[in-house]
């Protein structure tokens, strides 16, 4: 008997997943989660560079960490980002009482 004929067989179980469904779905991860990690590292780029409340040098360290490490960087950007621009809302929505 040749592979695929034992591959293909008919006397296979039909509720557990054939070799070529268990390879589809681990191609499939393998392509899948570099692809989300290349969003969310190009996604704290764009929002550490977007910053206007960072400086440069907070910027650039973010940067680095976000190409260094990419899943911790990236989300650590996201975080502080997010922090700073919430600061900066949150000083100039303030209006002094008289």
């Amino acid at each position: 008997m040749s592979i695929p004929t034992l591959l293909a067989s008919a006397d296979a179980n039909p509720l557990l997943p054939n070799v070529w469904e268990s390879l589809s779905f681990g191609l499939g991860l393998v392509v899948l989660i570099p692809v989300l990690m290349l969003l969310l590292g190009l996604w704290a780029v764009i929002a550490v560079l977007r910053s206007r409340s960072m400086s440069v040098t907070t910027k650039a360290v973010l940067l680095i960490l976000v190409f260094m490490a990419p899943f911790l960087g990236a989300i650590l950007a996201l975080i502080l980002c997010h922090q700073a621009r919430r600061e900066k809302h949150s000083l100039t929505s303030r209006t002094p009482a008289y």
